[in-house]
């Protein structure tokens, strides 16, 4: 049996805040799925909801052919410095993860690592604010430079403001 690591970055992942995260998955494809939380215990909650054996991303996995992942990582960013994305359900929210999966989808395809984005998001009213097209474009790049699929001095998938 394979060793699992967990390393956690930031304790605080698992307070009920607003996120944006990103979960990666090396192998045996690689494979990216964008989501949005406020829910009780946090992107390190939403996180182990996700890898359950009915939970949304294991779903979109099996649904793409594959049986079992790999090499997991998940970058996290709290929302709260923006004082927009607060509440179980926020249509800002939603609008940041819809700009910031459509950019990732783009991006797939260049990094040195190419990647598929595998997650699904509503449309949103929101797409065309401003304020969340520029939160979206700096947490897309603040994403980028915390994933192991953009640098491939990252191939040990280190990281600094994540978890693994």
């Amino acid at each position: 049996m394979a060793m699992s690591k967990l390393y956690i970055s930031d304790t605080k992942l698992s307070e009920q805040k607003p996120y944006i995260y990103c979960i990666c998955i090396k192998n045996p494809t690689a494979l990216v799925y964008i989501g949005q939380t406020s829910q009780k215990r946090g992107a390190l909650g939403r996180f182990m909801q996700h890898i359950r054996t009915d939970g949304t991303l294991m779903k979109q996995v099996k649904a793409i052919g594959i049986v079992d992942i790999a090499d997991v990582f998940v970058a996290a960013k709290d929302l709260t410095e923006y004082n927009i994305f607060e509440g179980v359900y926020s249509i800002p929210r939603n609008s940041l993860e819809l700009l910031v999966q459509s950019t990732m989808k783009a991006k797939g395809c260049s990094s040195v690592i190419p990647f598929e984005v595998i997650s699904t998001v509503a449309n949103s009213s929101q797409i065309h604010d401003f304020e969340i097209q520029k939160i979206a474009s700096d947490v897309t790049e603040m994403l980028c430079s915390e994933i192991p699929f953009f640098d491939n001095k990252q191939n040990g998938w280190e990281c600094s403001n994540g978890l693994l």
